[in-house]
């Protein structure tokens, strides 16, 4: 076998390699330099992902793949890295290489079922791997953190209201109040966060409550009328407390 000028002259059976033990070092040396040059080959192809990663056509919820191979049928546990070429849309699926009743995307939850991916849980461009767990269904395995947002401190003021805009891509999922403590008061400290909720009652026994209206857009809040916007229990005694307006800010986060 003569000094490798493409990985395809390398074999798979090692004693099928040049060069063998009865040649010069100088021989050596070149199928050293040449076994460099394909590696350096690969890490190239690897990071572009020229040879693995390939790239959807058709819509955002009914998605094309045409790999290289191709494949013949659906069949379990057949993977592929896969750039997006569109934000997903409700239920997509995914058809490979022509092959009729695709399988539908999922995505796995957190107790290990699966469901079908959302509007916009896959991005335009997201690139992951994705691989059939069945004929019907094709999980893909990497999915953007949960996007989120945090409005910061927001002023406490009896009767008013903030309009938020989020910047999330869909209309938030989770919305959590907190109470973050500016002024030591009924045994929190300042920097404290207490999670707080849109309905509770004063120490009178007289219902407060705080509106949360949320958008694709907005979080919109008004405050109570009340003097006091939000009740907690002391943090040393557990007793009812109305909390100082001043005394606090309330900030927002909310996940899509």
């Amino acid at each position: 076998m003569p000094i490798p000028t493409v990985i395809t002259d390398l074999s798979a059976t090692a004693a099928s390699n040049y060069p063998a033990g009865s040649n010069a070092p100088s021989v050596l040396d070149d199928v050293q330099r040449a076994h460099g040059g394909f590696i350096r080959n690969l890490l190239d192809a690897t990071q572009s992902q020229a040879y693995t990663a390939f790239t959807t056509a058709g819509t955002s919820t009914a998605y094309t793949l045409t790999p290289s191979p191709a494949i013949t049928a659906y069949a379990a546990n057949q993977s592929f890295f896969v750039n997006f070429n569109a934000a997903s849309g409700a239920d997509p699926t995914l058809a490979i290489s022509g092959i009729a009743t695709p399988p539908n995307l999922v995505k796995e939850n957190s107790d290990g079922t699966y469901s079908n991916i959302a509007a916009n849980d896959i991005p335009i461009n997201h690139r992951s791997r994705v691989t059939l767990i069945s004929t019907t269904q094709a999980l893909v395995e990497r999915l953007p953190s949960i996007p989120g947002y945090s409005s910061g401190n927001q002023t406490i003021t009896t009767g008013g209201a903030l309009t938020l805009a989020h910047g999330l891509t869909k209309e938030p999922r989770i919305v959590i109040l907190w109470l973050k403590c500016l002024t030591a008061e009924y045994g929190y400290s300042i920097g404290d966060k207490l999670l707080t909720n849109s309905e509770h009652n004063r120490v009178d026994g007289s219902p407060i409550g705080t509106s949360v209206i949320v958008n694709t857009t907005n979080i919109v809040i008004r405050y109570s009328s009340s003097a006091t916007c939000f009740s907690a229990a002391n943090a040393t005694t557990g007793s009812a407390t109305n909390l100082t307006n001043a005394n606090w800010a309330l900030v927002v986060e909310a996940f899509a």
